[in-house]
């Protein structure tokens, strides 16, 4: 999640997928902060209830003050999220299981592992898109050539490449880490290229259905 409408005193509202309806979510404050002083290694906590507009559940989050910003960031959520529940099924499973560990990777902070496992997923659908060649830049580019995915889809493509290599490979770019924001981004990029891709055709091939007469009845008109 993201910490959003931080005050001085600790209090904040979050964004994300919610654990208990497992959609996207604005999540309002409620009640708290309760402070936990830093001590040792341990940085300063800020632990707020937090509310759901999508369904209105309750989330316990838990925020750690950067102590160079003063910024609370993200630290962990209860109940966890369930991130199986809120990833399309109609995503093939090789790739959906991709992007399902990368999203639980995301819910334990471990945000090079989400990069990377961003990158896999979408090597998963490239491969499943039939794309031709042996790197992925090369595969994306198949794809958008072919038309099977936009400009805009091919340019999110790469980001999720390029930050992918960046959290397998640090000592390619100048990245000293991955941040939370980057693993919030490039999650949401990969959720969204999926969303394009597969998630949106299926319901469109779904709506066609519905909306197809039979062939008896057509016959019987």
């Amino acid at each position: 999640m993201d910490l959003i409408n931080q005050n001085q005193n600790g209090a904040f509202s979050a964004r994300g997928v919610c654990p208990h309806c497992s959609l996207p979510s604005f999540h309002v404050f409620v009640v708290g902060p309760y402070i936990k002083p830093a001590s040792g290694q341990n940085p300063l906590e800020a632990n707020v209830l937090v509310q759901c507009q999508n369904c209105q559940g309750v989330v316990y989050v838990v925020g750690i003050r950067n102590s160079s910003t003063g910024v609370y960031e993200y630290k962990e959520s209860f109940p966890v999220d369930n991130p199986e529940a809120s990833v399309d099924e109609t995503i093939p499973a090789a790739v959906r299981d991709d992007f399902v560990e990368a999203l639980r990777c995301k819910s334990i902070t471990a945000y090079r592992a989400t990069v990377v496992m961003c990158r896999r997923a979408l090597q998963s659908s490239c491969k499943d898109q039939k794309a031709t060649g042996t790197q992925l830049i090369q595969q994306i580019d198949d794809l958008a050539a072919k038309g099977v995915i936009t400009r805009s889809l091919q340019n999110m493509a790469h980001q999720i490449r390029k930050l992918g290599n960046a959290g397998a490979h640090p000592d390619d770019d100048a990245l000293s880490d991955v941040t939370a924001e980057d693993a919030n981004d490039i999650s949401e990029f990969t959720r969204q290229y999926f969303e394009h891709v597969y998630v949106m055709p299926a319901r469109m091939a779904e709506l066609v259905k519905r909306h197809t007469p039979s062939t008896a009845a057509a016959t019987s008109q």
